[in-house]
Formats: C-alpha cells, sequence, structure tokens
C-alpha cells in the first residue's frame, strides 16, 4: 500500500511510527504552536521523504490513500480524486454534531460524556464525508490535553483495525445522520467566558461573609 500523510501534531508523528512501511511521502504543516522537529527527524529516521506543500502529492504515482491527521488544509477537487481508493480525515468529534473548529474544547465545554474520533472519508465539503468508522472515550474530568492525547492513541488504534479493509479497498462508509452543527474558527468566545469567571470569582470572593450557596 502506498500512503500520504497530512498535518500535524502528536497524532501524526504516531501515524508515522505506526504506518512507516508504507508512507510514500508526508506533508508537514507548520504551526506557531507544535514544533515540527519531532515530526521531521521521525520521516528522516525511517528514509520517508517529506515536504510543506500539499501540490507536491501530485508528482507521485498510484497514490492508495491521503490520510489528514489534524491537517487545516483544504485539499482540492485534483487531490480528492487523485488516490486509487479516496482520502481519509481523522477528526476528533462526533459527526455530524462536532464538524468544523475544536471539537475537543466544544465536547467538553458542552458537557459531553465521551469525547469522538472518527475516520471518514473527505470530499468536497468540510468533516461531510461517509464515515468509515469512530471510537469513544470517557471525558470525565480530563482537560482538553489529556482528552486531545488519548484521542490520538484511540485514533491509532481503530485505524489499525481497518488497516486490512484499507489494502483491499474495500473500507465500509456509512453516510452521515443526525442533526449538523459546524463549529467555525470564531465559534470560541474566550472574552465572554473569562468576564463570566471574573464576575463570578468577584461575586463569591467575601472571606468573612457566607457567600451563596452554589447548586
Amino acid at each position: 500500500m502506498k500512503l500520504v500523510l497530512i498535518g500535524k501534531k502528536r497524532l501524526l508523528e504516531q501515524l508515522i511510527n505506526m504506518l512507516h512501511k508504507d508512507i510514500a511521502l508526508v506533508v508537514v504543516e507548520k504551526n506557531k504552536y507544535w514544533n515540527i522537529d519531532g515530526i521531521i527527524k521521525k520521516c528522516e529516521y525511517f528514509g520517508i521523504s517529506y515536504s510543506n506543500n500539499a501540490e507536491d502529492i501530485l508528482k507521485l504515482k498510484d497514490i492508495d490513500y491521503i490520510i489528514s491527521a489534524q491537517s487545516s488544509t483544504i485539499l482540492n477537487n485534483k487531490l480528492l480524486s487523485y488516490t486509487n481508493f479516496g482520502c481519509l480525515n481523522i477528526h476528533f468529534g462526533k459527526l455530524p454534531e462536532y464538524r468544523g473548529f475544536y471539537p475537543v474544547y466544544h465536547q467538553i465545554i458542552n458537557g459531553e460524556k465521551y469525547a469522538f474520533t472518527t475516520i471518514h472519508f473527505m470530499d468536497e465539503g468540510i468533516d461531510t464525508g461517509d464515515i468509515v468508522t469512530e471510537g469513544k472515550i470517557f471525558i470525565n474530568d480530563k482537560t482538553a490535553e489529556q482528552v486531545f492525547n488519548e484521542l490520538c492513541d484511540k485514533s491509532c488504534l481503530i485505524l489499525g483495525k481497518i488497516y486490512k479493509d484499507m489494502k483491499r479497498g474495500s473500507l465500509p462508509r456509512k453516510k452521515q445522520e443526525g442533526i449538523a452543527h459546524y463549529y467555525v474558527k470564531d465559534s470560541v468566545d474566550f472574552k465572554e467566558r473569562l468576564e463570566y469567571f471574573n464576575r463570578l470569582y468577584r461575586a463569591l470572593y467575601f472571606p468573612r461573609f457566607q457567600i451563596p450557596k452554589l447548586k
């Protein structure tokens, strides 16, 4: 099998460790919050070509899958149709309820019991393609970082379970069902939430006086 990986962060590095024998190219996205040196070192260690330009995929022949791992790159129609079996995205949210940006944050802030990772085919929309498989973890009182790291591990686990089907080009496909919600990049209003918690702290801070009981 011949794969191209595109993305960033811990998940991409874990997938390189897992799939390195089948990877023809890794497209590494630069991000000011994540150091890419570890990913590049992994590529060099395994002798995998790497690039920071998705268009370099078109220089390759006979690609079976492109796998998007926490990628912010929107693949154009030429790239979407370039592979033998399709393009897969690993999305850290239940679909279609948590399309778009910051699904880990929104699943926590909305009080969900579980956080999901979904492997789905990519199409012209954003997080709208057919679902292949999904996995979930308990959120409990975990931080976003803890949830993110566990979802990286869970994603590798469920990908491993479908890998034989990937090689045969016979992955299952299921249309997304339910009420869709798309979170845009600025849907996280940190200023409003910080102001609320600032007011709450000030309202409850009166050491010598009984504060209202919290329900």
